[in-house]
């Protein structure tokens, strides 16, 4: 990651990511609606490594994306704390059980 972040005029890089298409230089970032765009996959690490790294690099320099990132984690991190309290009934473990058997023979 670059040390300074890039001045406010340099060009915004306004295209989808994809393996190929992932800013070039130092005089490229990425916009406010690029990071908000791709932040859900961010939170789950779901981009390329290039792809994280640019987005860090956002978050790290734009202290509205920065707010928008942690709220959103710590909305995860709430929801996953919440799931984690429920008691699934035992009936209901046992019939997800028997489909996902089912499928895996269909599958063989």
């Amino acid at each position: 990651m670059s040390e300074n972040p890039p001045a406010a005029s340099t060009p915004l890089i306004t295209e989808p990511f994809d393996d190929h298409l992932v800013p070039t230089s130092e005089t490229q970032r990425l916009s406010c609606e690029d990071v908000f765009r791709r932040l859900d996959d961010y939170l789950d690490r779901e981009l390329s490594d290039a792809e994280m790294e640019w987005v860090a690099e956002h978050l790290e320099s734009c202290a509205p994306c920065a707010q928008e990132h942690r709220f959103e984690s710590r909305l995860l991190e709430q929801i996953k704390q919440k799931l984690g309290q429920l008691k699934v009934p035992d009936l209901l473990v046992k019939r997800i059980a028997k489909l996902l058997d089912q499928e895996r023979l269909r599958g063989s």
